[in-house]
């Protein structure tokens, strides 16, 4: 499982910096290799990954985060941004909305920023970092929140997000949180810092799912009434919703997000490993 997951976060990764149309060669083998050109750190593609942080993530977490970690060693450094976002968690100084909170703010992976986010997932657990439900609809709403540099519905009031002068959490966390450009000014921050540096940069998403959504009816009409609000920001006209087959996830509208930030002026790409498919 490690090699699958490995090698399809690293395609995905592979496919932004190939769709930047800057100098860029993917080989492919048994594995990828990336090469890309001279890039201005503005302009470098921002990758945001999120991480299906539920209960179904229990006996798939070793492999996951094994292969994160072995996907940022082989990212080319200074040439791309990256992020982690999660689904939130209950209790230990956590209040406000559910949804997904910004873990990590997207940096340029640099030699530093490289070695403290590697550290950060290592330092993840499976229990103590675990959500209370799954909030992907909800999550891809906040998305839309950070990339706009909008005002959160559940990023902030969170101890675990990453905000200026956060000292919670185990030292890796810190590590990172004590980077600048974090995605808020304080833990009850009422406006994101924009992911978006250039208008001009390509963002992408990378899910990793566990299964079929498991948003609540709640949830998911909450999320609903959020896009239906963001495509009229956009002057934009919601569109009916997908059809999907198998529909094990018809009901949730976590698709229908990707589809109006791909068609949003943001054009943010997203991209689902599924690890429940993967054996």
């Amino acid at each position: 499982m490690i090699h699958h997951l490995h090698r399809l976060i690293r395609r995905a990764a592979a496919t932004a910096l190939l769709m930047l149309g800057a100098a860029a060669h993917a080989q492919y083998a048994s594995d990828i290799d990336i090469y890309a050109g001279p890039l201005a750190s503005t302009a470098a593609p921002n990758v945001l990954i999120i991480v299906d942080n539920t209960a179904n993530w229990n006996s798939k977490f070793t492999s996951e985060m094994s292969a994160l970690i072995a996907s940022m060693n082989n990212l080319p450094l200074d040439r791309i941004r990256v992020g982690l976002m999660m689904f939130t968690e209950t209790g230990g100084g956590n209040s406000g909305a559910d949804g997904g909170y910004v873990r990590s703010a997207m940096r340029l992976v640099n030699v530093d920023y490289q070695t403290k986010f590697k550290a950060l997932l290592a330092s993840l657990d499976v229990g103590n970092d675990k959500s209370n439900g799954g909030k992907a609809a909800l999550t891809m709403a906040e998305t839309y929140y950070y990339f706009a540099g909008m005002a959160p519905n559940s990023g902030n009031n969170k101890s675990k997000t990453d905000f200026l002068g956060n000292t919670s959490g185990t030292a890796a966390s810190q590590a990172v949180y004590a980077l600048p450009a974090n995605a808020l000014l304080a833990k009850g921050g009422t406006r994101y810092s924009s992911a978006i540096l250039d208008p001009c940069q390509r963002n992408y998403i990378i899910y990793i799912s566990n299964g079929a959504v498991q948003d609540n009816a709640s949830d998911t009409s909450d999320s609903s009434s959020r896009l239906t609000a963001a495509y009229a920001a956009a002057g934009m006209t919601r569109p009916p919703d997908i059809t999907l087959s198998p529909s094990g996830s018809q009901s949730g509208v976590s698709d229908e997000w990707a589809r109006f930030l791909k068609a949003s002026n943001m054009g943010i790409s997203t991209y689902t490993v599924d690890v429940d498919k993967i054996t």
